[in-house]
């Protein structure tokens, strides 16, 4: 497990350096043993980042599969907090393959789990999700309302680090 974990980690010093063939060598090598290893929790988690490679990549088929593959464990497993994060990037990931009523579902689903699990930096995630999405259909009024729920939110759980990219959207609407 041990070295997944420092493969997983030499993966992301790869991705955040750009070199994102080496990134994916490492996930993949990290996968190949969590899945022998039959690591259920770990096999989700180095998906999600396999998946945001591709999507890093602009790879968007591939960063659906892996997405589901990990939201598919995850439900199995019963983990709202990571269904709800993985949800909502599944909702992110339609919005940019143009299938916004698809967006909307996922990101409302997402954003409902958030609030039973009283997550409130995922809800304020999620607003912001929203905020984005809403403003490039060019529906103003409700993006607003989306990025200022999300600033309410944020402010409220002293999140600052988050704040400014709902602040950033919300002077934008």
């Amino acid at each position: 497990a041990r070295e997944a974990e420092t493969l997983e980690s030499i993966g992301t010093q790869h991705w955040t350096l750009g070199d994102y063939a080496a990134a994916g060598s490492a996930y993949e090598a990290a996968l190949a043993i969590r899945e022998e290893l039959e690591d259920r929790v770990g096999i989700s988690w180095t998906n999600q980042n396999l998946g945001r490679l591709h999507l890093s990549r602009g790879d968007l088929e591939g960063a659906r599969r892996r997405f589901e593959r990990a939201l598919e464990i995850e439900e199995a497993l019963g983990r709202r907090g990571r269904i709800a994060d993985l949800t909502a990037e599944l909702g992110s990931l339609a919005h940019r393959r143009g299938e916004d009523a698809e967006a909307l579902e996922r990101l409302g689903r997402a954003l409902a789990l958030h609030r039973t699990t009283g997550n409130r930096h995922g809800e304020a995630d999620v607003q912001t999700r929203l905020g984005e999405l809403r403003w490039r259909r060019r529906d103003f009024e409700a993006s607003l309302e989306a990025y200022s729920n999300a600033v309410e939110t944020l402010r409220a759980v002293g999140a600052r680090g988050s704040l400014s990219e709902a602040l950033r959207g919300r002077g934008n609407v």
